[in-house]
C-alpha cells in the first residue's frame, strides 16, 4: 500500500480535476481530521503513522453511519444516501479485512 497521507493527497486533487463535489468534501474533511490529530500529537509539523490514520478514517467511517441512521430515522433519505456515498469513498482507504480462512489460519 503506498503512503496513506500521499495516496488522500492524490486522491483529493484528482476529485478536484473531475469536479466530484462528494469525494472533495469527504476527501478535505478526512485530511482536516488528520492534520488536527497530528498537531494534538506534537504540534504543527507532526506526521501520524499509517496506523493512527487508518484509525481517524475509521472514526470517519463510524461517525457517517451513525448519520445515516438517524437520517433513516427522520426520513431524510437524501441526505443518508450521501452519507453511504461518503462512507463508500472512505473505505477504499481501509485496508482489506481478512477471510474467514485467513483468521483460521492465524
Amino acid at each position: 500500500m503506498a503512503d496513506l497521507a500521499t495516496l488522500l493527497t492524490e486522491d483529493l486533487k484528482n476529485a478536484m480535476r473531475a469536479k466530484d463535489p462528494v469525494a472533495l468534501n469527504t476527501l478535505r474533511a478526512v485530511k482536516s481530521a488528520i492534520k488536527n490529530a497530528a498537531i494534538d500529537k506534537g504540534g504543527a509539523n507532526a506526521e501520524l503513522e499509517e496506523g493512527e490514520i487508518v484509525n481517524i478514517i475509521r472514526k470517519q467511517i463510524k461517525q457517517r453511519r451513525e448519520s445515516v441512521e438517524q437520517f433513516t430515522k427522520a426520513g431524510r433519505s437524501e441526505l443518508a444516501e450521501k452519507e453511504e456515498a461518503e462512507i463508500t469513498i472512505l473505505e477504499r482507504y481501509l485496508p482489506s479485512p481478512l477471510s474467514p480462512e485467513e483468521i483460521d489460519q492465524l
